[in-house]
């Protein structure tokens, strides 16, 4: 037979055991401690100084005096000493409020009772069949259990309500949610029957609608009453009755007034012409852009003399005084006060004759202009070249050639001359040298304003030979030659640089 109960540890009376009273007192002793368990505290690690009789302890992990040894155990002061009670998994005990059961490694607390498929439950008052969940307080904390805390108002359909209800007295003021679409909108009510719609966020784009006019405050230039959040200074305003600003940077932009638009400072962007040459319909000029544009030079037309105003035009056949080539010309006119103007035209004549012709002029006085003088064309690159007082008036390289040569003219006054080849028997002894019986005379193919420079050279074909020049004029030059043995059918040939104005 067990000396002890198997759950209790009780002591058991032996059969003929002397003194029965000695465990019969243990055994009431142990139910005393262990029934109905209460401890002082539970994980304790350090034997109290003066416990009290029948005070019992949960003895937690590091336990050291008397207890050293005794972790898990029951620590009771009982008949002047302390009695270790091994608990049993299952083993209630409450210390205070705070009820905890031994798991057979730790006191650890019980497990809530199933709360799953409740009716509905009620705090401080009293819930019902459509208000399952029903709460009367000064207010309702829902708190995060990790990083953050969501709250979840699910309806079945589209067509069905998901929304939060404000009321004032049982009757609705506000609502917001998804109220029979799945778009987000705010509504309002001011007797809980009629409601009107403020507010939408599209479902299917996530544009705002705003479903009533919105009233705002007046605000100012450095305050808009339409502003960004850090930039309260640029946005919308009103100026005044029935006048709308815009502001940037706390100053005053534009104004929309019933009588037009206002607007202070440089406006750009497509708005505005992007060239000079930009001709888009609709488009503001801005200042020195002239643009291109049709119609013909304004009035008065017929004398382009007393054009007084700068500006860029498509010029016809009409007028005097207009350039001399062709009948179509841009015509570009720039006036500065009452003397100073200059015009600039622009050959528009398809034939080859005027392709790229460029002509200018100035007044010289209130009244008075230059003549036209062309500045490029393909007929002022290559022909007659010319000048007036200075400054040229034909073309800038004019080239030809006669029986006396070919010659090269430039619109700065430079000219050159190619003699012909000049052939004769250098056989005339000389002393030690042999030359031409005879000199030949070149007349220039373009005559020069001052004596030009003369360079002769002779063909030696291997033997010395040489040229000179003599009897420089501005129309001839006298060319011989000579060599260092006799030679026959010598050629010499000139090169002649100088001016021609």
């Amino acid at each position: 037979m067990d000396q002890t109960s198997p759950n209790l540890t009780l002591p058991y009376l032996q059969a003929a055991q002397a003194q029965k009273h000695v465990t019969h007192n243990e055994a009431l002793e142990r139910l005393d401690l262990i029934v109905q368990l209460t401890v002082q505290s539970f994980a304790e690690t350090t034997p109290p100084l003066t416990p009290l009789e029948g005070q019992i302890w949960a003895v937690g992990q590091g336990a050291v005096n008397d207890w050293t040894g005794q972790e898990g155990m029951l620590a009771a002061w009982a008949n002047g000493g302390w009695l270790f009670v091994t608990p049993r998994v299952g083993w209630q005990a409450v210390s205070g409020t705070e009820q905890r059961i031994w798991d057979g490694a730790d006191w650890v607390s019980p497990d809530l009772p199933e709360l799953q498929n409740l009716a509905g439950v009620g705090v401080n008052t009293t819930y019902d069949g459509t208000n399952r969940l029903a709460v009367s307080a000064e207010a309702t904390l829902l708190t995060h259990d990790g990083a953050g805390h969501q709250l979840k108002i699910n309806k079945a359909a589209p067509g069905d309500t998901a929304s939060l209800l404000f009321q004032t007295g049982w009757s609705g003021r506000a609502e917001m949610g998804l109220a029979g679409n799945d778009d987000f909108s705010i509504k309002v009510s001011d007797d809980g029957i009629s409601w009107t719609a403020a507010l939408s966020v599209l479902a299917a784009s996530g544009r705002v609608r705003l479903d009533q006019p919105v009233e705002l405050p007046q605000g100012s230039a450095t305050a808009a009453a339409l502003g960004f959040v850090g930039d309260t200074d640029t946005g919308l305003f009103r100026v005044a009755s029935d006048t709308l600003g815009v502001t940037t940077g706390g100053a005053e932009r534009l104004r929309v007034t019933p009588a037009g638009m206002q607007v202070t400072g440089l406006i750009s962007g497509t708005a505005v012409t992007q060239t000079h040459t930009d001709t888009t319909p609709g488009r503001l000029m801005l200042v020195g852009n002239f643009g291109l544009g049709a119609g013909t030079v304004p009035a008065p037309s017929s004398d382009f003399n007393q054009i007084g105003q700068s500006g860029f035009w498509h010029c016809d056949s009409n007028g005097i005084n207009k350039p001399g080539f062709g009948s179509n010309f841009g015509l570009v006119s720039s006036v500065r006060g009452s003397t100073l103007a200059a015009q600039l035209a622009l050959c528009l004549n398809p034939t080859a004759a005027h392709y790229g012709r460029v002509a200018a002029r100035t007044r010289i006085d209130a009244t008075t202009w230059s003549g036209w003088f062309e500045l490029y064309g393909q007929n002022s690159a290559l022909g007659t070249v010319a000048q007036s007082a200075g400054v040229p008036t034909g073309a800038l390289i004019e080239r030809g050639s006669n029986a006396n040569g070919k010659f090269v003219r430039f619109a700065d006054g430079t000219q050159i001359c190619w003699s012909p080849e000049f052939t004769a028997d250098s056989t005339t002894a000389n002393g030690a040298i042999f030359s031409w019986a005879n000199m030949q005379q070149w007349t220039f193919p373009a005559v020069f304003i001052a004596t030009p420079v003369v360079t002769p050279a002779g063909q030696s074909n291997g033997r010395t030979c040489w040229a000179g020049a003599s009897g420089i004029s501005t129309a001839k030059a006298d060319i011989a030659a000579i060599s260092s043995i006799a030679q026959t059918s010598r050629s010499i040939a000139a090169l002649a640089i100088g001016r021609w104005f």
